[in-house]
């Protein structure tokens, strides 16, 4: 699908959800007022957090808590643990008009829904799920200004390090068989190269952060190809940058005429045994290939 057409489809969406109306779901609140009120319904917010939480700056969040505040449909509290900041609550009156403005919110999901049969239900769901994680994830990296581009020999050092302190950080510095010991660790470039395999690293403010790479499965078919070192320095992981190197890397491999990905873990890597298996990799009962890691007792394949 065309980027164009995506964006297409994604204005038709929220113009039938109504988001461009000065006035939502059959209230005198626009959408936004409306988010505000649904975010604090939850529990009082101040007004960082929820501007964090719709994706708006600060001025937007202000702007529209006070008109909310003029219309009797939340007040200002005092924060209980720091009194220079305060907190925003639904008044009664809030609390009945946002009830109106669900119920009939809901009617219209369930009218739109009713148009759906029940598969076709279940992957709208999954898709949405999916999309607006993409979307989250795309936010936080551009954000974070990060880069992705390839190795190179000058990146060899730093990326060494991060796998290091990985393997520290999660207790697994002593466990034979693993790629912390491999012994080309600190020339990356050279043996991706030399493999016909390709690396990345992310970049943060010109610092090596994190990085993954794929490479033709040693001792294995032609069409097999390992994803290898996935690893990432603390503050930049929750943005998405594993699951975009990962889907990089796929998407490299398939254009090479590669057929499978293969990869071992460990069960100490719980995050990123769960960004692999709701990729499409599965639990395989026994080893592929010859990687040199026999301390990974976890082996996963997806086809491409």
């Amino acid at each position: 699908m065309e980027i164009r057409e995506f964006r297409a489809l994604s204005r038709r969406l929220v113009r039938e959800l109504g988001m461009l109306n000065k006035q939502s779901n059959g209230s005198r609140f626009s959408p936004l007022q409306i988010h505000l009120m649904i975010e604090i319904k939850a529990q009082p917010l101040g007004v960082m957090e929820l501007a964090a939480k719709l994706c708006i700056d600060k001025a937007s969040a202000s702007r529209a808590l006070r008109s909310l505040v003029s219309a009797e449909m939340i007040e200002t509290v005092e924060h209980p643990h720091d009194k220079r900041h305060s907190l925003h609550r639904l008044t009664k009156q809030g609390k009945r008009t946002l009830a109106l403005i669900d119920s009939d919110a809901d009617n219209f999901m369930q009218e739109a829904l009713a148009q759906l049969d029940d598969d076709e239900r279940a992957a709208t769901v999954a898709m949405m799920r999916k999309f607006s994680g993409a979307l989250a994830g795309a936010r936080k990296q551009r954000q974070a200004q990060l880069r992705v581009r390839p190795i190179c020999a000058a990146d060899d050092a730093a990326m060494a390090q991060v796998i290091r302190d990985c393997f520290r950080e999660y207790g697994m510095d002593t466990i034979e068989g693993v790629s912390l010991h491999d012994p080309d660790l600190d020339r990356l470039t050279e043996v991706y190269r030399r493999s016909g395999g390709h690396y990345w690293v992310v970049e943060l403010q010109g610092e090596v952060v994190g990085g993954a790479g794929i490479a033709p499965l040693a001792g294995e078919e032609a069409d097999y190809c390992e994803l290898q070192k996935l690893f990432f320095k603390p503050e930049i992981r929750g943005l998405g940058m594993a699951r975009y190197l990962v889907v990089q890397a796929m998407r490299t491999a398939r254009a090479a005429g590669y057929r499978y990905c293969y990869l071992e873990t460990t069960e100490q890597l719980k995050e990123a045994l769960g960004l692999y298996q709701s990729l499409g990799f599965t639990l395989l009962s026994e080893r592929r290939g010859d990687t040199g890691h026999h301390g990974c007792p976890i082996y996963m394949l997806k086809p491409l």
